[in-house]
């Protein structure tokens, strides 16, 4: 993007932009020289729909969080804002919108990405247009799916939002989602302790990938039940290694009698295997 000399640019959340009809706006640092006299501006311009920023006095809000050319702002009143420089506002409880396919291990990772995000400080979307920030949980076990996932990425792609592509495509297809769409992140089915990490990035407007494999076993992460009433219990993550589709191999038998009674415990009447 070309940024005229004595501008900067301000980039805002998409819920957000969407209340105000734009994503990102010029300020002239002459003008507007600190992070203060920004957030003074946006008082002044935006009154209450800067909720997600500002309190009712117009102060910042503890939870908020500003970057300037992707770094976070130490001391956000002082900092200076110079001439082209990008100032990232991120909102405090970003919206996140979720689609998860798949066998029921591919849903597990799902209640566990989500799970951290919700202790992170998200909030769920009900559809991907209202979402700071969509989700896809990806399964590539069968053609039928695989072509599935690839018109389910291409259509929340088509919103021009962040997107996050998890599951077993980025260990498989990780090519085809980047043809997809270039600036899609991406998350390994065996790095999902990351989620926040990726998720929080992405929203920034900075891309990553992450496929290595975590050291943490995923059932000691929190997790967000998509059916209340189902417990689902990864008691191993892929079989002999035999399979040449499937990217999963691990299993974690204690953590797995833990996660079994704890869910027993809550009354829960289902249990999935997987």
């Amino acid at each position: 993007m070309l940024v005229e000399q004595g501008l900067a640019t301000v980039r805002y959340p998409q819920s957000f932009g969407r209340i105000i009809g734009r994503h990102e706006e010029q300020i002239n640092t002459a003008e507007i020289e600190t992070i203060e006299q920004l957030l003074d501006y946006l008082w002044e311009t935006y009154g209450e729909a800067v909720g997600f920023l500002l309190d009712e006095q117009g102060s910042l809000k503890s939870t908020a969080r500003i970057l300037i050319n992707d770094s976070p702002v130490v001391n956000a009143l002082d900092q200076r804002i110079r001439q082209q420089d990008v100032i990232t506002i991120l909102p405090s409880n970003p919206k996140v919108y979720f689609e998860a396919y798949g066998c029921s291990a591919s849903l597990a990772d799902a209640e566990m990405t989500v799970g951290q995000l919700l202790m992170d400080g998200f909030e769920l979307a009900k559809s991907p247009e209202e979402a700071d920030v969509n989700i896809i949980v990806t399964c590539t076990v069968k053609s039928a799916t695989a072509n599935h996932m690839i018109s389910r990425i291409g259509r929340l792609s088509s919103t021009n939002l962040p997107l996050v592509v998890a599951g077993c495509m980025p260990k498989t297809e990780m090519t085809t989602i980047k043809k997809i769409n270039p600036q899609a992140s991406m998350l390994g089915p065996n790095s999902i302790e990351k989620s926040v990490e990726v998720v929080r990035s992405t929203i920034a407007g900075k891309k990553l990938v992450i496929n290595s494999d975590s050291q943490r076993p995923k059932l000691q992460l929190p997790k967000f039940r998509i059916n209340p009433l189902v417990e689902i219990l990864e008691i191993a993550s892929g079989c002999l290694s035999a399979c040449s589709f499937c990217p999963r191999l691990n299993s974690t038998p204690s953590i797995i009698c833990e996660r079994l009674t704890g869910a027993g415990d809550e009354g829960l009447p289902v249990f999935f295997k997987s």
